[in-house]
């Protein structure tokens, strides 16, 4: 009987063994795919991001120069109105003087007016001052008790007619405010930049946002909506809210960079933007620029699809390479269960055959069934005609001869308790023969330390023993024989001149006649060289043989 079923385990084994390879291969293949991904994925994330920062370098760059334009446009202004008002009140002053002659007919005169308001152009102002008290200012340069130099800009220029009496001409701070508000607006409606690119102003009107919280001022790709109120709520095709998230990088930080979506100058076509506004204080404009991320986006979209399309090729190559691996594996154990099979096969007859003459074989008790499995060969110890599927250790038990049944039974529980035996005990063979069996046995304990299996291995030692017990025989027949050698010993009674030996009795007995009677020996006569010499020394012919 066999305890496993071969096919069974090698084909598991195999099973197993190939599982194994599929899943290790599996996982290999999948990390080395993830993290080719990872890293393509980290590439195209370092391109990306280089250019952006490239694009928002450029954009600051772009609106940082338009900022330099305006403030350098606006202290070139400045200088212009400067030096200008100093000519005119100095040219105005010395026509004053020539017209009226003295002071007393300019502070009389009724057309001061007329000669000053010929001077009133590129909005300049001016103001005739008597005593710290005004004479004439010029239309638009009173307002009720408010005081003419604090309605008046840094554009001011003041020279004496008189001692007592000045000129002062000036530029209004509403007037010059709208001179460089306007002067900056055609800086940027007429800065040019490459492809459809623009540089536009949104003026902020109130900064907690909402409704009409800002006025698009220079827009030249929506021109027809320059003056428009703008709103916080509104939104791009994505549901971005680009004029809010402006405004909230405007407030904490002066400056902003957002993405949303726009349409593209002279074009219906709405298309991923990236801008950057900052904040010019002195008007509360947000002067912005921004470039279309399409070609960026396009460049990602062409990547991932680049990393889609090599992660699919890599999955096909490693799909081919485990069918290619697979299909080897197969050919590999087809050959080598053949090999195999040839082995075990002449193994198993040798061992069979080996069993056989040595009269040995294996045992095996499950203790949770109960049963005991034995194979053909054992079964062949106790003479049983055919293995039986039902077998315990009570059958077996019933083979061993009554006088060692206890003996038997008293080392079967020490097994149960998980001692390992060397017994010997007789059996009375289902032939009849008695024969002696040699029994090794190891166990096997659960979780629990219960023990679970008894197994070892059996042999027929019939023979040994008989030799055994001849030798034993053997042993006893030689010391009786040793015993009586043994009675020569101790001393002997001889006689210093013939030899002969006294017995216990008190006879005197021939040398040869007493070890004769007392041993196996046996005698065999003789003569030495001393006593020839002696007989046979005065002899002719001895001598003759000594010479």
């Amino acid at each position: 009987m066999n305890l496993y079923d071969q096919r069974k385990v090698r084909k598991k084994f195999y099973g197993i063994t190939l599982t194994i390879f599929v899943i290790a291969a599996l996982v290999q293949a999948s990390l080395f795919i993830l993290n080719l991904k990872k890293q393509s994925v980290e590439n195209l994330q370092i391109l990306s991001e280089s250019i952006g920062d490239q694009k928002k370098t450029y954009l600051e760059s772009v609106v940082s120069g338009c900022m330099n334009d305006i403030e350098n446009s606006i202290a070139f202004l400045e200088q212009d109105y400067r030096w200008r008002a100093a000519n005119l009140s100095q040219n105005a002053a010395l026509l004053l003087r020539t017209v009226y002659g003295g002071k007393t007919a300019l502070i009389a005169a009724s057309d001061l007016g007329n000669y000053i308001e010929r001077f009133c152009q590129d909005n300049f102002s001016y103001s005739v001052f008597y005593r710290n008290e005004v004479l004439y200012t010029s239309a638009g340069a009173s307002d009720g008790d408010l005081e003419i130099t604090e309605k008046a800009s840094s554009i001011y220029s003041e020279t004496d007619i008189y001692d007592d009496i000045t000129l002062s001409v000036y530029v209004l701070r509403e007037d010059y405010d709208s001179i460089i508000r306007s002067e900056s607006v055609n800086i940027v409606r007429n800065k040019t930049l490459p492809g459809n690119e623009y540089i536009w102003i949104n003026h902020i009107l109130d900064y907690s946002g909402g409704k009409d919280y800002a006025v698009r001022l220079v827009h030249p790709n929506l021109p027809e909506t320059e003056g428009l109120l703008l709103s916080t709520d509104i939104t791009d095709i994505k549901g971005n809210k680009p004029y809010l998230k402006e405004l909230e990088g405007i407030k904490a930080d002066g400056e902003v960079f957002l993405d949303y979506y726009f349409k593209k100058m002279n074009s219906d076509e709405i298309s991923h933007k990236l801008s950057y506004g900052k904040l010019y204080k002195d008007f509360n404009w947000v002067i912005a620029t921004g470039v279309y991320l399409d070609d960026l986006d396009s460049l990602i979209a062409g990547e991932y699809a680049k990393i889609g399309n090599n992660v699919s090729k890599g999955i096909r190559y490693f799909i081919i390479f485990i069918t290619f691996l697979v299909a080897v594996f197969f050919f590999v154990l087809f050959r080598f269960e053949i090999n195999i099979n040839a082995v075990i096969n002449n193994y198993t007859d040798r061992l069979k055959m080996a069993q056989s003459l040595g009269q040995s074989g294996w045992w095996e008790y499950l203790t949770g069934t109960g049963k005991l499995i034995i194979p053909e060969e054992t079964a062949r110890i106790f003479a049983m005609k055919e293995e039986s599927d039902a077998l315990t250790l009570e059958n077996i038990t019933d083979y061993v001869r009554e006088d060692f049944r206890s003996f038997f039974t008293e080392k079967i529980n020490r097994l149960m308790e998980g001692a390992g035996e060397i017994i010997q005990f007789p059996i009375i063979a289902s032939d009849g023969a008695e024969k002696w069996i040699w029994l090794k046995s190891r166990t096997e304990t659960d979780r629990k330390g219960q023990v679970s299996r008894i197994f070892g291995s059996i042999r027929d030692i019939t023979s040994e023993k008989k030799a055994e017990l001849e030798k034993e025989k053997l042993i006893s027949e030689l010391q009786d024989a040793l015993d009586q050698i043994r009675t020569m010993g101790g001393l002997i009674p001889i006689c210093s001149s013939c030899k002969k030996i006294r017995d216990d009795k008190g006879y005197w007995n021939q040398l040869e006649s007493y070890i004769e009677k007392h041993s196996d020996v046996s005698f065999t006569h003789g003569i030495c060289p001393d006593c020839m010499k002696k007989i046979y020394g005065e002899k002719k012919w001895f001598k003759k043989g000594v010479d």
